[in-house]
């Protein structure tokens, strides 16, 4: 881990993909892990033990509204009563990177990606010219 990096990922070169379908307008991936811990302490221990005992697998996507893909969300649940999954994916492909020539392209995929928290139907403000943007996000159930 001593190594100096020269040339670090820039944030801004990347791909994303829903169900294998490149999504042309985002802004925005963030795919995350979060370790759910329980914690214990013996009678005369000054110290507490940390014990992993599974973990949250969370993606949230941004991009500009271009399509009709949170309502369409809404309706085949609605449609049929199912819960729609997704697959997701996403790669850093900054080819000017020290990590890009060491190790290829940066790639995570989520499996079981499930819609959680609120999506925006519609936003219309007055006061501004910001373009319309919508932020999804999911709980996935595996990264392969």
């Amino acid at each position: 881990m001593a190594n100096k990096v020269t040339n670090p990922m820039l944030k801004s070169e990347g791909k994303l993909y829903i169900n294998g379908e490149q999504v042309l307008d985002a802004r925005k991936v963030l795919i995350k892990v979060s370790i759910n811990n329980t914690e214990s302490k013996r009678l005369g221990d000054r110290t507490t033990s940390s014990r992993t005992v599974g973990y949250d697998i969370s993606v949230e996507i941004s991009q500009y509204k271009s399509n009709k893909f949170a309502i369409d969300i809404i309706k085949k649940y609605l449609d049929t009563g199912l819960t729609p999954k997704f697959k997701v994916q996403a790669m850093n492909n900054d080819k000017g990177s020290d990590f890009f020539r060491k190790y290829g392209n940066d790639t995570i995929t989520v499996t079981g990606c499930v819609p959680t928290g609120d999506l925006n139907l519609i936003d219309l403000d007055a006061s501004t010219t910001d373009y319309v943007e919508e932020t999804i996000t999911f709980k996935g159930s595996a990264i392969v």
